[in-house]
This record gives C-alpha cells, sequence and structure tokens, in this order.
C-alpha cells in the first residue's frame, strides 16, 4: 500500500504545476490544474488515473453539469506554515478540500449545501485552513459542483496576512447595495400607499426582489442564519425579470401603446414562472434555455421603449438610457458566467453598479411622476375652487344638467342591453326577464300565459339566393309586421337568428292559437319584401304547465315549433 501511495505522489510531483511559496504574503496569481468529471462518479481515489489540464487561479469555465476537480500543488520554501486558501465565489453547492494526512484523505466540506456554523472556517466564502511545514510539499484537491456558471478565483494567503490586512470584498459592496436598495423600496412604497398606482406597487416588488438577488449573488442571506439555496439565484432572476416585466409593462403604458409586445409580455410572465419552477426541480438544461430567451425579452423591451418614446412618451427616454446602462453592464456579467470573458472583479461584479444606476434612474423617474401628479390634482382643485366661488349657481346648473345626460345615457344604456340590434325588438336578455316574471306571477295568482315560438321558413335560402343584406330587411320588416299587430300585453323578442317568441299574457292555449294562425295568414299575405317570393313562418305553441321552469315551457313550445317543421312548414303545433 505504501508503494502505492509513494507512486501516486511521484507521478503527482512529475504532472502538477507547482505553486511555489516564499516569504510573499499573498499570492493572486499562480497556475492550477482541473479535470472535468460529468459524469459525478470519481472519488478522490481515482484522480490519479485522470490527466488534468492546466488553468490559471481566476478562471470561468460556463455552465456544466458536471463536478469539477482543481489540483494544486504547494511547495512551502518560506518560514511561515499556517496559511488560508480563500475562493471568491458563493454560487457552489459543494466546494470541498481533500488533503492526505496520516496515510488517509481528509475532508474539509464547504458550499451552499454546508451551513455557515458547521464549516471550518465562518465565512460566505469558501476559505480552508493550510497547515505546510517549512521545507515540505503538499498536494490538495478541491471539489466543486453547481448549477451556475463555474467561475472563481483562488487566493493564497498566510494567515497573519489575511487577519491583519483590512479588505474590502465584494460582499460589502451588496450589503450596501442592499441597504440602499431598502431605502428605495421604502419610499416607493410610501408612494404607492399616497397615490394607488399600480405602478408603483410593481417597482417596489421589483426593488425586494432585487433585494433577495443580490443576497443570492452575495451569500449575505447565510450571515443571517439561512441554509444555502443552490438553485436560489436563477429562481431569484426569473422573479427579478417577471417583476421588471409587470413594472415596465405598466410604466410604458404598453397596452394602450403596443398591444403585441402587451400580449407577449404577458406570455412571458407565465414562461418566466415556469422557469422558475423547473430551475427549482433542477431539470437539466433549464437554466441555459432561460438565459437565452432572457436575450429575446430584453431586445423586445429594448423596441418596446424605443417604440414608445417615438410615439411621444417622455418618461421612456430616461428609462432607456437606465436599460442601457444596466443592460451594458448586466452583459459583463452573463458573459463572464458562460465563459465568454475572463474572470475578474469588474466582469463579475460590475452590474451591481448598473442596477444601481438603473434603479436611481427608475426611482427619480418614478418620484417625478409622483409629483407631477400630486401638482396636476392641487392645480385641479384649485381651479375647482375658484370656479365655485366665481359661479357657483352655473356650477350646480351645469351639474344638473350633467347628471341629466348621466341619467338619460343610464336609461338608454339600459335600453340597448335588452334591445337587438338589427331589428329592435326585445332581446334574449329581456325575454329571460320577462319569462321569469310570468312564471312567478302563475305561481302566485295562477296567471295564465302562453307562448309563442316560430322562425322564418328556409331562411338559409333566402340568404343565399338574395344575400345577407336582404335576409336582414326581412328580419327587419317581419319585426314591424308583429310589432304593429299584438296587445300592449303581448311581449315579442328576437332570440337569435331567424327565430322569434311571443309572451301572451292572460291567454289561454286556445286564443293563443287563434292569434297564432293569424299570425301565419298575416306574414304570409302582408311580408311582400321579396318580389314573387312568399315568406313564410312555422309555430310552436304552448300554455304555460304547473311545475314550468324557462327550461320546461320553451323546450315544449320549440318542440312543437320543429314539429311544425317537420310536417311541411308554415303551420302551427300544439297540444
Amino acid at each position: 500500500m505504501r508503494v502505492l501511495i509513494l507512486l501516486f505522489f511521484f507521478f503527482i510531483s512529475l504532472s502538477a504545476q507547482i505553486s511555489f511559496i516564499n516569504e510573499k504574503d499573498c499570492y493572486k496569481d499562480f497556475e492550477i490544474e482541473y479535470f472535468y468529471d460529468q459524469s459525478n462518479t470519481l472519488e478522490v481515489t481515482d484522480l490519479q488515473e485522470k490527466e488534468f489540464k492546466k488553468t490559471t487561479n481566476n478562471f470561468t469555465f460556463g455552465y456544466l453539469d458536471g463536478t469539477t476537480w482543481f489540483k494544486i500543488v504547494l511547495e512551502n520554501n518560506s518560514s511561515q506554515e499556517e496559511f488560508l486558501l480563500t475562493f471568491s465565489e458563493v454560487l457552489w453547492k459543494s466546494f470541498n478540500l481533500y488533503q492526505y494526512k496520516n496515510n488517509k484523505w481528509h475532508v474539509d466540506k464547504n458550499g451552499l449545501d454546508i451551513p455557515l456554523n458547521q464549516r471550518s472556517f465562518k465565512s460566505v466564502y469558501p476559505i480552508f485552513r493550510l497547515h505546510i511545514p517549512s521545507g515540505t510539499t503538499q498536494t490538495i484537491y478541491i471539489q466543486g459542483e453547481t448549477i451556475a456558471g463555474q467561475l472563481g478565483e483562488f487566493q493564497l494567503c498566510s494567515q497573519e496576512h489575511y487577519f491583519s490586512e483590512s479588505t474590502f470584498e465584494a460582499l460589502d459592496i451588496y450589503l450596501i447595495f442592499a441597504f440602499s436598495l431598502l431605502s428605495i423600496f421604502i419610499l416607493n412604497l410610501y408612494s404607492f400607499f399616497l397615490t394607488k398606482e399600480r405602478v408603483y406597487l410593481y417597482y417596489v416588488a421589483y426593488t425586494f426582489v432585487f433585494i433577495i438577488f443580490s443576497a443570492m449573488q452575495s451569500g449575505f442571506y447565510l450571515l443571517f442564519g439561512f441554509n444555502g439555496w443552490n438553485e436560489g439565484l436563477h429562481v431569484v432572476g426569473t422573479f427579478v425579470l417577471v417583476t421588471l416585466i409587470m413594472f415596465s409593462d405598466t410604466f410604458l403604458q404598453l397596452k394602450e401603446h403596443l398591444q403585441i409586445v402587451h400580449k407577449f409580455f404577458q406570455f412571458c410572465i407565465g414562461l418566466f414562472l415556469l422557469f422558475a419552477l423547473l430551475i427549482w426541480n433542477n431539470v437539466p438544461y433549464t437554466t441555459l434555455v432561460f438565459n437565452i430567451f432572457s436575450i429575446f425579452f430584453f431586445a423586445t423591451l429594448f423596441y418596446a421603449t424605443i417604440q414608445t418614446y417615438r410615439r411621444g412618451y417622455v418618461g421612456a427616454k430616461y428609462y432607456l438610457i437606465a436599460l442601457i446602462i444596466y443592460s451594458a453592464m448586466m452583459t459583463l456579467m452573463v458573459l463572464t458566467f458562460n465563459a465568454f470573458l475572463e474572470y475578474n472583479f469588474l466582469n463579475r461584479h460590475l452590474f451591481v453598479l448598473g442596477s444601481f444606476i438603473e434603479i436611481i434612474f427608475f426611482t427619480l423617474i418614478l418620484a417625478n411622476k409622483y409629483r407631477t401628479i400630486s401638482q396636476e390634482k392641487i392645480k385641479i382643485q384649485a381651479e375647482l375652487l375658484v370656479e365655485k366661488n366665481k359661479n357657483e349657481e352655473e356650477l350646480k346648473l351645469a351639474v344638473e344638467e350633467r347628471t341629466q345626460e348621466l341619467e338619460d345615457a343610464k336609461k338608454e344604456l339600459e335600453r340597448l342591453v335588452v334591445t337587438d340590434y338589427l331589428t329592435k325588438a326585445k332581446n334574449i336578455r329581456a325575454y329571460r326577464e320577462k319569462i321569469v316574471g310570468l312564471l312567478s306571477l302563475y305561481e302566485r295568482y295562477k296567471t295564465p300565459f302562453s307562448m309563442i315560438i316560430f322562425d322564418i321558413d328556409d331562411f338559409k335560402a333566402i340568404n343565399d339566393t338574395y344575400g345577407h343584406r336582404m335576409g336582414d330587411i326581412v328580419l327587419i320588416e317581419l319585426t314591424k309586421l308583429i310589432q304593429r299587430n299584438i296587445r300592449k300585453n303581448d311581449y315579442f323578442f328576437r332570440i337569435g337568428g331567424e327565430e322569434f317568441i311571443l309572451l301572451l299574457e292572460n291567454t289561454g292555449l286556445d286564443k293563443a292559437e287563434k292569434f297564432a294562425q293569424n299570425l301565419l295568414v298575416m306574414v304570409s299575405n302582408k311580408l311582400s319584401v321579396i318580389k314573387d317570393h312568399q315568406i313564410t313562418v312555422s309555430i310552436g305553441l304552448t300554455e304555460v304547465e304547473p311545475n314550468d321552469t324557462e327550461d320546461s315551457i320553451y323546450k315544449r313550445a320549440d318542440t312543437f315549433l320543429y314539429k311544425s317543421k317537420n310536417n311541411g312548414k308554415n303551420q302551427v303545433s300544439f297540444e
């Protein structure tokens, strides 16, 4: 066994890039080696058979599904023996360091799967303590896995240097950013309560979600005792876009200006929520598809903003400026995550500045909008007060006149609601209201009534032969003929197409039959709309019966109507 171990380290010494440790306090530029395990099955003991590739200590590999193993060989030629290996990213699900000590491998676990209080070094970033005696060489392996882009930077520092040096980390930037967003969140929440306008509510939601997004990016939520969330960055990222869509759609007034874009954005909301669910459940390639579709969304957002500005909406100009700044800096981060740009501090974190500028722009735009709304309200109130003091009586008359206009409009609207648009007869809604009333009277007082259903025979042939315009004229003239020849307590309705209903109040079956027979004769003799073409109707007749409902009496009359149709048309059927 010892021979095998000696051979293992011999081959390591031949292949690995050695990072020499001299009296330098911190190493920020050195080579490491890596091996990509797509199967996620390799153990540290399997690595001696694998061929590692060289890379620098700051790297980006893009989105990979498997595990990446890093190998660093350290030769200590200094007098110091206690070191810290630090890593710049918190987004790795697992980030475990392996050292061979006392004839066995020891693992120091880190990453989002490990709560902060269980880590050997209490930091949101992976940090490992290394004891390397002076004059010795050690080989360490780091096993990393993440659904985010595989990127980051290793640094090797002496403990003395790390704890004595006052450093400004990315975490500090995110904390400042988050607290700034919190103040903006409170400001816009106050504006929403004052104005009750949805655009402020959507912006409050956008700001709140962005605070959570920054917490996921930096890992500062771990400081509050929360467990690590491997999928959190991309899940929350989908909600950032959902709230951005809701805010942008309302602010740019796309429903009024660009209906197609508005509908596309509504579709995007549902799609991004679906992405959130799939990413949460670790569905393969969802993150990649989400990133690609987000590009199309932002392209559409740019188009919508430009078109809205071209249509005269001044606020869209400032929105476009904010969007350009935000998108440019966000693009740096996206390209870095996808391995198109090298990993460095600016490429990775400059989007925070872009986001802050964007949110400040949006806040100023909304603050100006609030100021404008307030000024308009004050101006309107002042004008109304002056007008009232100047001529109160005239205002009173104007109000009364306006009230009368509204009443007239209301009555006209009520009439139109129950009136057929073509024939001006009462429509099916009016029929339903009337039949309910007649059935109620019958139930309480046994007041009889009869129902006549009739339609025009061969009406389709009229439309096909003479055209739909002539068909409309037939319907109109038939309606006029019926309305001229019914009593005041008879109710006439067009319920659809060429089908009509007559409700004969206080009329039994005998009288109703006579009326129906007269109706047949009247239509065939007097409805001379089309030259050399006799127009006839078929009629179904019934009288109300005990326990009748709206459906039952209608179905009975309708059955008799079809009986008349089937028996040759131009006749009355009843029992």
